[in-house]
């Protein structure tokens, strides 16, 4: 439930931006745990998003949508620092995905405090 409404959340924001960022690709870092036992539930998290932008034409708030998945591998050292990977090296906009909570508050922190990307 949690998941859905960060989602719902930030396509909400994605369709409020502005038509002079039309032509510019939005870059989203997806990061969920896809190996081991969970990766049941992180693939269906992806393939949700996926099928998502896919029935939205592949685009989100008018702009074309470039997707960056990385596997947080349930471990929180590992997604801290694949979301500042993200941030930093492949200059998302957004990052979302994760599915438990511990995950979640490690790399909150490290995305926040970016200030280039929406949370």
């Amino acid at each position: 439930m949690k998941i859905a409404t960060i989602l719902a959340a930030t396509t909400a924001v994605l369709l409020s931006l502005n038509a002079a960022q039309a032509q510019e690709k939005l870059k989203i870092g997806f990061i969920a745990s896809l190996s081991g036992p969970p990766a049941v539930l992180g693939t269906q998290l992806k393939n949700g998003f996926m099928l998502g932008i896919k029935n939205l034409g592949g685009k989100l708030g008018g702009r074309e949508v470039d997707l960056v998945v990385q596997d947080d591998e349930l471990k929180p050292d590992v997604a801290v620092g694949k979301a500042k990977a993200l941030v930093e090296r492949d200059k998302v906009d957004f990052v979302v995905g994760p599915i438990f909570s511990n995950i979640l508050a490690a790399m909150m922190k490290p995305v926040t405090d970016s200030g280039d990307v929406q949370s």
